[in-house]
């Protein structure tokens, strides 16, 4: 089954063996909890057709820049940057995550190889 994968890259929280404090970043925790709502109100929160992944941006950089995420928190979709150092456009978002769910082919209730 294809997904649709969203990453977020936060500064703030565990990084490697450290911690990083939430006022270093509040953008981080308000862009995850944007995030989280939207799912919850477009009913996806648990759509098997959504991964969501909330990723330390220091223990990750690697992937977060290949993405093109320079400034966290960063958020991903499909591996393409959606936003980047603020807090994302809650209908924005919602309007791109409906728009890849389209794209997406339409599940079957039936078992596979019937």
């Amino acid at each position: 089954m294809q997904k649709i994968e969203i990453v977020i890259y936060r500064f703030t929280g565990k990084q490697f063996f450290f911690e990083v404090p939430k006022q270093w970043c509040e953008e981080c925790d308000l862009t995850i909890s944007l995030v989280r709502r939207a799912l919850r109100e477009l009913e996806l929160e648990n759509d098997r057709r959504i991964k969501l992944e909330i990723k330390p941006w220091v223990a990750n950089a690697l992937s977060a820049l290949l993405s093109g995420g320079w400034h966290p928190p960063v958020v991903t979709i499909d591996d393409a940057v959606f936003s980047q150092g603020i807090v994302p456009d809650k209908e924005r978002f919602k309007r791109v995550i409906k728009r890849q769910l389209s794209l997406l082919p339409v599940p079957s209730d039936r078992p596979a190889g019937r």
